[in-house]
């Protein structure tokens, strides 16, 4: 297969790593569990409680008063120390997160990708859906279900049972933003995905691809994956921005620029 990859490569011209990243991901990030609160620092910002229960990877210290200079000084729980940033969603009842590893993050680009802005923050799915139709990233399948770990058949709700005993929702985050804001009143319109291969004229500016594999422990029975912010179709996943900038700045161009892959948790 490698040397069928290389002949490819070579015949049409492109490094035989771009062949191999462009599959999966230049990098991936893996984080396990920091904590879990009723705080919410996109949504409730400095409102300590106003929320459904989170759990949160990354950032040790995520809370209503975030910034990214105090997730930076908290640590992270990532397995790449420049990895500071927050990512939460909302708590299953009755699951836990799994696995030795319980979120994976793939990080991808183009040559045109610039690094996500310090500080973006930008939320994924609709914690307030009251149906599937309601929670536009299930509809567009930016949201998805699998059994795992693994590449595993993808659903637009949760299986209903898992012979692994893990259960992934996959998460896709957009690639383009529009270059002013790092928020906006819905949390997610200053974003936009990619059309036909590349950021339209709203948005024009290429961040990394990201997208999330968060594993919850479920084990081999049917399951219930009722959430803190209410079914299944309610589930949302928050990103809020706090790589150390250099270190973010230093994978991309070591990874995507160059089109490689650099495999999970590179140094």
């Amino acid at each position: 297969m490698k040397r069928l990859l290389f002949l490819l490569a070579v015949f049409l011209c492109v490094p035989v790593g771009f062949v191999v990243a462009a599959q999966g991901a230049n990098w991936i990030t893996t984080c396990n569990t920091s904590h879990t609160n009723n705080d919410d620092p996109i949504v409730f910002p400095a409102q300590p409680g106003a929320s459904h229960t989170h759990v949160y990877v990354g950032s040790r210290n995520t809370n209503a008063y975030s910034t990214p200079d105090s997730m930076r000084a908290s640590g992270t729980t990532c397995g790449m120390p420049g990895d500071r940033s927050g990512y939460w969603a909302p708590r299953a009842l009755r699951y836990n997160l799994g696995t030795s590893k319980h979120a994976l993050f793939y990080y991808k680009g183009s040559p045109s990708t610039q690094p996500f802005p310090d500080g973006l923050k930008v939320i994924v799915g609709n914690a307030k859906a009251t149906s599937p139709s309601e929670n536009p990233a299930i509809t567009s399948g930016r949201i998805t279900f699998k059994c795992g770990p693994g590449a595993n058949t993808l659903f637009a709700a949760p299986p209903a049972q898992c012979s692994s005993g893990v259960m992934v929702p996959v998460v896709e985050l957009p690639q383009c933003w529009n270059g002013r804001d790092k928020d906006s009143p819905n949390h997610f319109s200053h974003m936009a995905y990619k059309v036909r291969g590349g950021c339209p004229s709203s948005h024009p500016v290429e961040v990394p691809t990201l997208k999330a594999y968060i594993r919850y422990a479920v084990g081999t029975g049917p399951i219930d994956f009722t959430l803190s912010s209410g079914p299944y179709y309610t589930y949302h996943m928050d990103f809020f921005n706090a790589w150390v900038p250099s270190e973010l700045q230093r994978f991309i161009d070591r990874c995507i620029k160059n089109a490689i892959d650099c495999e999970t948790n590179p140094a």
